[in-house]
Order: structure tokens, then C-alpha cells, then sequence
């Protein structure tokens, strides 16, 4: 197993940041009046995809994508329960 330095070496932080960096393009794609509030909202907020991959449902993210953002923040979780359970038994 890799010795561990940092957050920055646990894949889950890593696959976090791919999540949130995807989250990120394609609220960029969102139309120009969706920017404000949507846009900004999808950005901000990857942390709690499957709230706001509802909120796309309206077009502007297709049920590929969004199928896609909740599997990996699906992945990501688990990976996150993972680490607590580890991180607890080594108490």
C-alpha cells in the first residue's frame, strides 16, 4: 500500500476533484440565463450531485451525463465510508 503524505494522495480526494472539474464544464455548456442561479449552483455545489443533477432534468444535462455524475458521486461516497471505517479501526 502507498505511504500516505497527504489528502492529496487518497484516490478518493483525487476522483472528488474529477468530479467536481466535470460538474464544472458542463455548467459552463448551460445556457447563458441558467448561469446565474444554475450554473453557479451546479459549480458550487458538486459535493450534493444527485440534488442538483434533479434540478437538470429540465434538458439542459442529458440523462447520460447525469446517469454518469451520480454514479461517480455514488463511487465517491462509498469510497468516503471506506476511509471513515479504516480510519475508525485504526483507533
Amino acid at each position: 500500500m502507498p505511504t500516505i503524505n497527504s489528502f492529496r494522495d487518497l484516490l478518493v480526494w483525487r476522483k472528488s476533484v474529477d468530479l467536481a472539474v466535470n460538474c464544472h464544464h458542463i455548467a459552463k455548456r448551460f445556457p447563458r440565463d441558467e448561469q446565474p442561479a444554475l450554473g453557479h449552483q451546479v459549480r458550487k455545489s458538486s459535493l450534493s450531485i444527485p440534488s442538483n443533477v434533479a434540478e437538470t432534468r429540465i434538458g439542459i444535462v442529458s440523462e447520460v451525463e447525469a446517469d454518469t455524475l451520480i454514479r461517480d458521486a455514488a463511487e465517491i461516497g462509498r469510497m468516503l465510508n471506506g476511509l471513515v471505517k479504516s480510519l475508525e479501526r485504526g483507533r
